[in-house]
Parts: C-alpha cells; sequence; structure tokens
C-alpha cells in the first residue's frame, strides 16, 4: 500500500515541514491493492470533489521519516514525530477538506512550534518529497 499514498507536503516551522499521507480512492490500482470495493470520493450536486482520505502524517526536516543530527549530537538522537487518523477502514479516514482533520493538523502544528530544543534540533536541509 505504501506505493498508493499521495504525500502532500504542508509547511509546519521554519525548518520542519508536515507530509501528509493521502489514500486515492478513485484509483483502480488503489482500490485493488487496499481491497476496497468502490471509490469513496465524495460527491455533491456539482460533481465529484474530494477522493482523498488522509492516513497520516510525519514531521521531517529532510523529507525521510526521521529528523536525524547525528552528526551533531549523539548516536540514538533521532526523533520522530507523526500523527495518525483513528479510522480503522478507508470509509471512515477523514477527506482533506474535514475540517476536525483540519483543526487537529493545526493543533499538532502548533504543539510542534512549542518545542524548544536544548539539544540535537531538526537540521533543515534540501527538500524532496
Amino acid at each position: 500500500m505504501r506505493s498508493q499514498l499521495e504525500r502532500v507536503p504542508q509547511p509546519a516551522t521554519r525548518d520542519l515541514m508536515l507530509i501528509n499521507l493521502y489514500l486515492r480512492t478513485d484509483d483502480e490500482k488503489t482500490r485493488a491493492e487496499c481491497e476496497l470495493d468502490k471509490d469513496l470520493t465524495l460527491r455533491d450536486s456539482k460533481g465529484p470533489y474530494d477522493s482523498r482520505r488522509w492516513l497520516g502524517g510525519f514531521f521531517t526536516a529532510d523529507g525521510g521519516y526521521f529528523i536525524d543530527d547525528a552528526k551533531a549530537c549523539d548516536e540514538g538522537m533521532e526523533k520522530s514525530y507523526t500523527l495518525t487518523s483513528t479510522g480503522k477502514a478507508a470509509g471512515q479516514l477523514p477527506v482533506q477538506r474535514d475540517r476536525t482533520l483540519r483543526d487537529a493538523v493545526y493543533g499538532a502544528i502548533d504543539i510542534i512550534r512549542s518545542i524548544h530544543y536544548k539539544q540535537c534540533p531538526p537540521i533543515k536541509r534540501a527538500f524532496n518529497p
């Protein structure tokens, strides 16, 4: 399933990016790989408007899963900050435009912004999603 996750970067701080992971339910390959029996795209009178379901996200300074500053700090000082949905099935995952999701993401970003590192802060590198 990993190959079927869409990565959508969102700035979090000057040094960190939140990489949102979305499941594209309008994609046949994704539905087959995830054993979804139907497209979960939301529709209204104007047509389809949201096919992505938010699975989770992770904060990164360099596009990887871990914030690694081993050069400046002791070995084993990697940090990982993640945020995940509580949904147990694809239909329970929030859509991209969900207000509760937006509030949760911004709340997590506020928490990450409030962290003051005494040692081993994240290092900003060239970002490559």
